[in-house]
Formats: C-alpha cells, structure tokens, sequence
C-alpha cells in the first residue's frame, strides 16, 4: 500500500502564488478541451487579492505538498474580527488536475483526503494563531467536501475525544465551537 502524501495549509507569499498560477495554468493547457479556463483564472485573480494577511476580512490560503512551492488547493476564508467572531471557510478550489480526476476513474482518493483534511485540519489551527475565535464553520460547496465534512462530524461526536467541543452540521456548514475562555477575548457567537 502507498503512502498517503502529506499537506499543509499555508499563507501565499508571492512567489508562491506565482507558482501555483504557473502549474494551474499549465495543467489547464494540459487539459483545455475538458476544462473551462477563466473559472480557475478567476480563483487566482480573487487569491491574487486576499494575500495580504493583515488587512481584510477575507484571506486565501494554499494547500501545499510537503516541501512544495505550487498550492493544489486554493482556500477562501472569511474572519470576523469584531463583536461575534468566528472563521469560516467558504471555498475549497482544487487544482484543475485534483478536479478533473473527481470526473474520471483516476481520482486518488487518499491524495484527496490529503487535501481535504490539510484544509479543514490548517483552518481549525489558525483559530489559535492568526484567527482567535471559539467558532470556525467550513462550508461544503461541493457534495464531495460537503460529504468528507460528515465524516468528520461523525467521527468526532462518536469519539467524542475533545473535551469542551461541540461539533454540528448546520445545512452544509460543519461548525465547531469551542467552550469559551476565562477571558472571553474571542467574543464567540453561534449565527451564521
């Protein structure tokens, strides 16, 4: 049995970014007759414009192969600072190649998983650094991710392992929140 390849959830520096356009865009010309073009243009231009991790409300992360310079995933993320904070993940945008095998019998599910849960696992992590908050909801845009969240939902509630977290399905948000500090500096509050 192969190893399942390991990935992080990472800030874009702009050398990243530059090499995670380049690899997009070559994989797109790699696959031009089954991929429509200006939908991942779109993605890098919008992560193009929420580097900037100190100014916003809304960031782009990518998810990178261990050692690696180019993202395979693009994830969006909106932070509410103010008042009732909380993390949400909106989107998770797959390379082209990632995506395309979703349609074909070559789909690497332990390669997805990989993705999937450097995405949700990294979003949950910033929580404690970059992001304080008691709340994170990730949102299952796609069936695929909207059915690994489950998953994950499940298999916490029945392992039941985290002391202090409450874990729901709320439509195709998967929410976590977390008991609240003494201090209560993260200003948690539950509406979407």
């Amino acid at each position: 049995m192969a190893q399942s390849e390991s990935y992080q959830l990472r800030q874009f520096t702009s050398a990243s970014l530059a090499a995670t356009r380049t690899m997009w865009q070559q994989q797109l010309k790699t696959h031009q007759k089954e991929l429509l073009e200006s939908e991942w243009e779109r993605v890098l231009d919008h992560a193009g414009k929420h580097i900037n991790y100190a100014v916003g409300d809304q960031f782009c992360y990518g998810v990178f192969k261990e050692g690696g310079h180019a993202a395979v995933a693009i994830v969006v993320l909106v932070y509410r600072k103010e008042a009732c904070k909380w993390l949400k993940l909106l989107e998770l945008n797959l390379c082209p190649a990632v995506d395309l095998s979703l349609t074909s019998h070559a789909v690497d599910f332990n390669k997805l998983s990989s993705i999937f849960a450097a995405a949700v696992f990294g979003t949950i992590q910033l929580t404690g650094t970059a992001h304080p908050t008691n709340v994170t909801k990730l949102y299952g845009r796609s069936g695929t991710l909207l059915a690994y969240l489950e998953g994950i939902q499940e298999y916490i509630q029945q392992s039941n392992t985290v002391p202090g977290l409450t874990v729901s399905i709320e439509g195709r948000w998967l929410v976590f929140e977390y008991e609240a500090q003494s201090d209560d500096s993260t200003g948690a509050c539950h509406a979407l």
